[in-house]
């Protein structure tokens, strides 16, 4: 007998163990949410927004068509200070004009990025771009002499080749009507990084189609649709069936970016 209930004690234990952890999982994360949804209750939000997946299946699955759905959001709310947009559990409040803008770009204290920015990690680290409080500081502070005009005029000379370049790029669409632009300055823009920051050229502009350039085109695609898609937030979903199964052994991992740029 005694037996028989030990064999069944371990996974009752290990059972309860799970649904408790599960039950104040659940708990913190619908009493964050409430906390967060009658704080911002007076901002305004988009119509069709939901509980805990906000407006996350209103989004556009492509890159470019989501930055124009953003940009006829704040077209049709113009005539308010800002509004709201829920991405998952989390809210995203828009500015867009200069009196709401300039107290958040000119306030010293709250420097913390957006839980969205922790997707990045795995390919650009925590530098300045990605890192907050006193780490951010101290980056920026390292960096901002390499910003100085005499030292920027030490690369004017690469800028002013790939910019060459670009233009040219740019001749051969004259007389054929509108044309995206994005792709070509874009190119450029990853010519110029390449060169000066790591000194290392790609040659992005004459090879689009290269390995590299692929490669950081597809991790950027696939990041920000993760950060638009809130149930490919938790890893164990990511990598089970979003777009991170089987990464790690993909040529487009952070791994393959990384020892490309070394």
């Amino acid at each position: 007998m005694a037996d028989l209930l030990g064999g069944f004690t371990l996974p009752l234990l290990g059972a309860s163990v799970f649904v408790a952890a599960l039950t104040c999982f659940t708990y913190r994360m619908l009493s964050d949410y409430l906390h967060k949804w009658f704080q911002m209750k007076p901002i305004p939000e988009l119509e069709g927004t939901y509980p805990l997946i906000g407006n996350a299946l209103q989004f556009k699955p492509n890159a470019g068509d989501f930055f124009n759905q953003i940009m006829e959001y704040t077209r049709e709310n113009y005539h308010r200070p800002l509004f709201k947009i829920w991405v998952g559990p989390v809210p995203f409040v828009v500015l867009f004009h200069p009196e709401t803008v300039e107290p958040v770009l000119t306030n010293a204290v709250h420097m913390e990025k957006s839980y969205s920015y922790s997707f990045l990690h795995p390919w650009l680290g925590t530098g300045l771009l990605t890192s907050t409080g006193p780490k951010w500081r101290r980056r920026r502070k390292m960096l901002t002499p390499t910003f100085h005009f005499s030292i920027l005029a030490d690369f004017l000379e690469v800028m002013n080749e790939q910019a060459e370049i670009l233009v040219e790029k740019l001749d051969q669409q004259a007389g054929k009507g509108p044309f995206n632009c994005f792709s070509y300055v874009t190119l450029c823009a990853l010519d110029i990084i390449c060169e000066t920051a790591m000194g290392k050229k790609i040659y992005a502009q004459s090879n689009s189609e290269s390995e590299y350039v692929k490669c950081v085109s597809k991790m950027s695609d696939i990041i920000s649709r993760r950060q638009r898609t809130p149930w490919f937030w938790p890893n164990f979903a990511y990598y089970s069936i979003g777009d991170g199964q089987g990464a790690r052994q993909h040529p487009q991992s952070p791994a393959f970016l990384h020892l490309q740029s070394e």
